[in-house]
């Protein structure tokens, strides 16, 4: 884990942090697995100083702070289980 702090560690599990840039897709775009038609997103990049307002039944992409690896025979699993995490966040 990079960037490791030994107060991340908890008795079951990781703490992990929400990186800066988010992806929001465009609207209207569809996914055509077929087709080879992926859809187009809206990079957000978000501060202390410019949160990100998410709104009801809105889809955002986003991605750790932390960067995780293990090694080739062993595997892991990355679950929410916040608080806000269990309400869809």
């Amino acid at each position: 884990i990079d960037p490791f702090r030994p107060q991340f560690v908890r008795g079951a599990g990781v703490v992990m942090h929400l990186g800066s840039e988010l992806l929001r897709p465009r609207p209207g775009t569809v996914a055509d697995v077929k087709k080879k038609i992926t859809p187009e997103y809206d990079s957000i990049t978000i501060t202390d100083d410019t949160p990100y307002h998410l709104r009801p039944h809105e889809f955002i992409l986003g991605h750790t702070l932390q960067k995780v690896t293990v090694g080739a025979k062993l595997g892991f699993l990355i679950e929410g289980r916040s608080t806000l995490a269990r309400l869809g966040l």
